[in-house]
């Protein structure tokens, strides 16, 4: 269609019959028709680089949506806590009734006062003490705090109470405190002592002595519930953010596409090369699969070529040089590139007995090798799983580059005819169009080994396709193609 539509522009551009000059100043010229082009395809490529960015931006609203839903937790999955069985009651201790029975039988041989049932006191004469002064004095404390009654204060003498702390000093066990509020031990009695205000009117106080601990009275404190039995899922817990740092190294091999119309390319052959790579990038692991990456890259793009220039040679400016004992001229050229318009100075030298005719064109053949350097700045999303020590992961995103220099090197220089020698060319400045920044769409997976819990090492393949032309305002478009490996050692936070 494009063809036929050139083909109709020629044949109706000039329809009278006039002859065309013989100068040609009135017959459109190769790079008018390839304007006409490229205003005819404007409108496609905006129309492409349209559907793009919505493509690019769709794709992004639905991952986010997706990940939003997925940092919600179901209700579902959670299992219900199981209730505890209580406790089974202890049997109660058989030696209670003897130890009591033989209290009774010591005070009757001493001739003390009775005391009412339930308040006597068991005496464990029969295992060392531990602390004879300590366990005599909680007994004193709990004597004196006592309300003796009238009646035996009259009938019995007041030493009644000495056998009772003698025996107590004996005891063997020290007293112990109840391991829970609202327990008492097994070996407890009711006494009259003071109560607590919450212990209501009719609530005896409580005494402990040494012995066995009783059965729980009342319901079993809470446990923590049981895992689910049968075949119930159980989620783990969603484990915290955590930030990552890496450095990284790799190569990476560069090419470039050229779309333009008709057939506007570079002067030459050019071809990739290989080149090094060096940065550091930081993640944040928002879920234990997902994670957001962004860093800084020193990175380059290169292209090695050959390319044929035409020295234009000028007799009046050539100079005798009396230590070479050749004649030496200069000229300039300009050198269409991938990367932009380039000027260059060339300057050779002719044998004496080898003259050179005034405005000849001279060949020369040129082995360049052309590099941009950039700093990289990427944005990407990386999806992770993981396999114990283990871990591979796919990602994708974008990188922003800006230029931070270029360089030209003529590796070879040869001319078409004998005599030249000293072929020397200089780049005069910067290439002329080279874009300060461009984008490119970026590819990529990973595979990490963990040394330790918070140290691995990585090793990442990545892709990366020029979103925009590192040409600006050129006859054609030039856009990056790249791949490579990087190796890196990364810390987790």
């Amino acid at each position: 269609m494009r063809n036929e539509l050139d083909q109709w522009l020629r044949q109706h551009a000039d329809p009278g019959t006039d002859q065309p000059a013989p100068d040609g100043w009135d017959t459109p010229s190769g790079t008018v028709w390839a304007g006409v082009r490229a205003g005819l395809d404007q409108r496609r490529k905006r129309r492409r680089r349209f559907l793009f960015w919505l493509f690019f931006l769709a794709g992004l609203a639905g991952t986010g949506l997706w990940l939003g839903d997925s940092l919600t937790p179901a209700a579902k999955h959670l299992a219900p806590p199981m209730a505890v069985p209580e406790r089974p009651a202890a049997a109660p201790n058989p030696k209670q009734p003897a130890v009591q029975a033989e209290q009774l039988s010591r005070l009757k041989a001493t001739g003390a006062a009775l005391p009412p049932a339930g308040r006597l006191l068991p005496a464990a004469a029969d295992s060392k003490i531990k602390n004879p002064s300590t366990a005599a004095t909680r007994v004193q404390n709990q004597i004196a705090s006592r309300q003796p009654d009238p009646a035996s204060q009259n009938t019995g003498p007041k030493s009644s109470l000495q056998p009772l702390q003698a025996e107590a000093a004996a005891s063997a066990d020290p007293i112990v405190p109840a391991p829970l509020p609202g327990l008492a031990p097994e070996n407890t009695v009711l006494t009259d002592g003071p109560r607590p205000a919450s212990a209501g009117l009719h609530a005896p106080a409580l005494q402990t002595l040494p012995g066995h601990w009783p059965p729980l009275a009342g319901p079993a404190p809470a446990s923590p519930p049981l895992p689910p039995s049968g075949n119930a899922p159980i989620r783990p817990l969603p484990q915290p953010n955590r930030l990552y740092v890496a450095a990284t190294a790799g190569l990476r091999f560069t090419t470039r596409s050229l779309q333009g119309p008709g057939n506007a390319k570079p002067k030459g052959r050019e071809s990739g090369a290989w080149v090094r790579e060096v940065g550091l990038c930081a993640g944040w692991q928002v879920q234990p699969h997902w994670a957001i990456e962004t860093g800084l890259q020193r990175t380059a793009i290169r292209l090695q070529a050959e390319r044929v220039l035409n020295f234009r040679y000028r007799t009046n400016t050539e100079q005798f040089d009396n230590q070479n004992f050749a004649y030496r001229n200069s000229d300039e050229e300009k050198l269409e590139t991938s990367f932009g318009q380039v000027d260059l100075r060339m300057d050779l030298s002719r044998e004496p007995n080898r003259p050179i005719d005034d405005q000849a064109a001279v060949a020369l053949s040129l082995r360049t090798d052309e590099q941009v350097n950039y700093w990289s700045i990427p944005l990407l999303l990386r999806r992770v799983q993981h396999s114990g020590r283990w871990q591979w992961s796919l990602s994708a995103g974008i990188g922003l580059h800006l230029e931070a220099g270029y360089q030209v090197q003529v590796q070879a220089a040869r001319a078409n005819r004998p005599g030249i020698r000293n072929i020397q060319v200089r780049l005069q400045g910067r290439a002329n169009g080279l874009s300060p920044l461009f984008w490119d769409a970026r590819l990529g997976a990973g595979l990490q080994y963990r040394l330790s819990p918070r140290a691995s090492i990585a090793l990442a393949p990545e892709f990366r396709y020029g979103l925009s032309s590192i040409y600006r305002r050129g006859p054609f478009r030039s856009l990056t193609r790249s791949g490579g490996i990087t190796a890196g050692l990364a810390w987790q936070f």
